[in-house]
């Protein structure tokens, strides 16, 4: 655009009554400021290279309910909630447990199959608390897109059922 057909601009947005709703209901100096906020996001988005990752969250209901080999149960470690993120080729699984027995654990999350992690997408991480502590944490493993995930509590590593 040449500096010419600058002022030409100016005064055709000034003769446009940007408060006018349009089909939507929406004023339209609104509709306008967001189509400039998206052109920006878009170009600038190209610029840097930069990808949108689309990540997918949710809360098991079932999760509680998956049962590891060698597990503690829930009168030593016990599970409040646990949530797994997937994306971008990982899968975070966040958890809070209660602990009832002082002392030291060890909680393992990721792919289970038949009572058992998978070696290839699982993930530990060592806790120690006092009875009645509350303790909230995350593991991060390898993604999988098949099969269920769970978490569970252990006394030592080498208790993790891994296959």
């Amino acid at each position: 655009m040449s500096i010419e057909g600058i002022p030409l601009v100016f005064t055709i947005l000034a003769d446009i009554d940007f408060n006018a709703p349009t089909a939507f209901g929406i004023p339209l100096g609104t509709l306008f400021i967001f189509w400039m906020l998206m052109n920006m996001n878009k170009q600038s988005q190209a610029q840097s290279g930069t990808k949108t990752v689309v990540a997918t969250a949710f809360t098991s209901p079932n999760t509680m309910d998956v049962h590891l080999n060698n597990e503690v149960t829930a009168d030593v470690v016990l599970f409040q909630h646990s949530e797994a993120t997937f994306g971008g080729g990982q899968v975070m699984i966040s958890y809070t447990v209660k602990i009832k027995e002082s002392g030291t654990f060890v909680i393992a999350g990721g792919k289970v199959k038949s009572g058992n992690l998978s070696r290839s997408h699982c993930g530990t991480r060592q806790i120690s608390g006092d009875a009645g502590d509350v303790i909230s944490g995350a593991i991060n493993c390898r993604g999988f897109t098949s099969g269920i995930w769970g978490v569970g509590a252990f006394r030592s590593a080498s208790q993790v059922p891994k296959t």
